[in-house]
């Protein structure tokens, strides 16, 4: 095993980002908008996209060669005080044996190509063992009188259009912050991310406030769910969703003034047209953590089995399994289509599906066959109603709380607000 080779002292510290990963390779995607999008709100006066570069040939490199399951990837930026960057990658391997080879790859050999192609573009490199793994470390100088690139304007000007584009401004611990936006999604990409660390207060704070609620109501369950860490504009009209796995407990977190994380829910739902124009919707059963709340069916997203990711093909088979548990309805997954993308109280994220129309005798068969079937098992429905709606003047008539997304779907559903049809990338 080669020895690590330590770094040159370097200018200090002005300005410093991190961020953990999962050890796949759709998440060098992920890393490679993330620093260009810092390094541009830094303003760093370098060059942006061989500090992107940088970053993407580490990463890949670490995933390649030094991936262990269940173990994460970190990735640190450090501005210097002389103007240059520091780019560190953390993998949890304890060694770097092709680090030293400066030979050039053959033909049809990919291992030591990035390490390479760094070393040609004037990159300084030098990696050292942490307490678990090791960190591989890149020094890049700043260029003098370097005009911004056209990136760095694209960049700059997709924040000014979509204010929500920084990460920071996605997450909230605020219920009522900020009121519902209806987003123009136009492509949808998910990347998961790490959970948020919590330190051992926030924990114990947590399970109290969960033991508070399980002792108000026994039928809620920690189930697992997923979570929103982050939410970017890629341009003007795709969003990268980042979410982690973790279970309802750390959701009740959020109840907790003192101890709150920024935690969004990340949910599906159906809109079920009828033929005639109007919505179905369902009120949530008194055995539900929205006891009485109108809304259209779905739910919180669980995280898939083992490694596998989400997409929205994904989503949309969770959106149809929803709508058949709440409706008894039951709809190819295909047939659904991805309507609407909101972001609500807390930040929760919902993506929305809409469904092929039936009428409103068939919905209320299906809905009337799986109450008799539940209450035959032994199982309390999860709405316990239906009504329709066509617009936002009809909630009001419904009587009881509503969601908070509902006004904002209500008014899509009629016509009042128009969003461009979003859509995905399979």
């Amino acid at each position: 095993m080669a020895t690590s080779v330590m770094p040159n002292v370097v200018a200090p510290v002005m300005r410093e980002w991190s961020m953990d990963y999962t050890m796949v390779h759709k998440v060098v995607s992920l890393a490679r908008l993330h620093v260009r999008r810092q390094l541009t709100m830094w303003s760093w006066n370098g060059d942006v996209e061989d500090a992107v570069l940088t970053t993407s040939e580490l990463v890949a490199n670490a995933i390649s060669h030094a991936h262990v399951p269940g173990r994460l990837l970190g990735i640190r930026l450090a501005l210097l005080e002389d103007g240059g960057l520091q780019v560190d990658v953390s993998d949890p391997l304890a060694g770097f044996p092709a680090f030293g080879d400066r030979s050039e790859a053959g033909p049809g050999e990919e291992r030591g190509r990035g390490l390479l192609l760094l070393r040609q573009l004037g990159v300084d490199l030098s990696w050292f063992l942490r307490a678990e793994g090791k960190t591989v470390r890149a020094h890049l100088h700043a260029s003098v009188g370097r005009s911004p690139s056209h990136d760095d304007q694209l960049y700059r000007s997709a924040d000014s259009l979509c204010p929500c584009a920084r990460m920071e401004v996605a997450l909230t611990t605020n219920p009522s912050d900020p009121a519902v936006e209806l987003l123009n999604v136009r492509r949808l990409h998910l990347v998961e991310t790490a959970p948020p660390k919590l330190t051992n207060i926030q924990t114990s704070a947590m399970n109290r406030k969960w033991e508070e609620l399980t002792a108000a109501n026994p039928a809620l369950f920690d189930g697992p769910v997923v979570v929103c860490t982050g939410v970017e504009w890629k341009d003007l009209e795709t969003v990268i969703l980042s979410w982690c796995r973790a279970t309802y407990r750390l959701l009740v977190l959020r109840l907790d003034p003192d101890h709150a994380v920024p935690a969004p829910s990340v949910f599906v739902s159906v809109a079920q047209p009828t033929d005639d124009g109007q919505l179905l919707v369902g009120r949530m059963a008194a055995s539900t953590v929205g006891a009485g709340r109108w809304q259209l069916p779905g739910g919180t997203i669980e995280p898939p089995e083992g490694d596998a990711g989400l997409d929205v093909d994904a989503l949309s088979r969770h959106a149809a399994r929803e709508l058949a548990e709440e409706i008894g309805l039951d709809v190819p997954h295909g047939d659904l289509a991805l309507w609407a993308v909101t972001r609500g109280n807390w930040g929760n994220i919902g993506l929305h599906f809409r469904a092929p129309a039936r009428s409103a005798k068939t919905l209320e068969g299906a809905y009337a066959a799986l109450v008799s079937s539940d209450i035959e098992q032994g199982r309390v429905p999860e709405l316990d109603r239906i009504d329709f709606i066509r617009s936002q003047a009809d909630i009001a008539g419904l009587g009881g709380p509503t969601a908070d997304f509902l006004p904002v779907l209500a008014d899509l559903h009629s016509g009042a607000v128009v969003v461009g049809r979003p859509g995905s990338e399979r």
